[in-house]
């Protein structure tokens, strides 16, 4: 039997204001994939959960510029 990990991406868990960057999604193993062309595949899950993660990773590098912009304005 094959058992599924989740990749789901939990927003009541992620926190808008940290800066804590989210753990990086992994990606399948080859066995958690049975090639019959399923639709949605476990691949397209961690495509989207990937794409969500690099999508946050960017929007938190872009808050800590901003803050470390101000911090160098205020000295």
């Amino acid at each position: 039997m094959i058992q599924y990990r989740a990749m789901s991406y939990n927003k009541n868990k992620s926190n808008n204001n940290s800066t804590e960057l989210p753990v990086k999604p992994t990606p399948p193993e080859p066995y958690e994939c049975c090639e019959r062309g399923c639709d949605p595949c476990v691949h397209d899950y961690y495509a989207k959960s990937l794409a969500r993660w690099e999508k946050r990773v960017a929007e938190i590098q872009k808050h800590q510029q901003k803050v470390m912009i101000k911090k160098a304005l205020r000295k």
